[in-house]
């Protein structure tokens, strides 16, 4: 029973330091990139109300898709009058390690407010997958 406690527990140890970036050969190389918003003909949602009220603060989420080794990072968001445009990011880990193969969704949040009434766009600016491509949509948002 101890020989088993003692595999165990060295067993352990190995597989953490593995994974640990200090046992590494050669450091992580992360790479922050525009979240993939489209992937296999699937697209990542995005949630934004039809019509909000000037002045008032909102928020537009967007999905983005990763695999094992992606992480979430934060959103660029730049406003001018009645245009905003949205831009998730996510981070990547491009180091020679084993990925696990699945697929993640990153949900980003956006805070927008619009000071004056009128019809507004609201640009939301990612990557396809397949063509590595970029993708852009556009949404109307009615401010009262």
């Amino acid at each position: 029973m101890q020989k088993l406690i003692v595999g165990v527990v060295a067993g352990s140890i190995l597989a953490w330091a593995a994974c640990d970036p200090a046992f590494q050969a050669e450091p992580p190389i992360r790479e922050k990139t525009v979240g993939v918003v489209l992937t296999s003909g699937d697209t990542g949602a995005v949630t934004i109300p039809a019509a909000v009220d000037a002045g008032t603060p909102f928020t537009v989420v967007v999905e983005t898709f990763g695999g094992g080794c992606t992480e979430m990072d934060g959103t660029d968001v730049f406003t001018d009058g009645l245009v905003a445009d949205v831009t998730p990011y996510d981070v990547v880990d491009r180091s020679s390690v084993v990925c696990p193969a699945i697929v993640r969704t990153f949900e980003h949040s956006a805070a927008l407010v619009f000071s004056t009434k009128g019809e507004a766009t609201v640009r939301v600016h990612g990557r396809a997958l397949s063509p590595d491509t970029s993708w852009v949509r556009q949404y109307s948002v009615n401010v009262r």
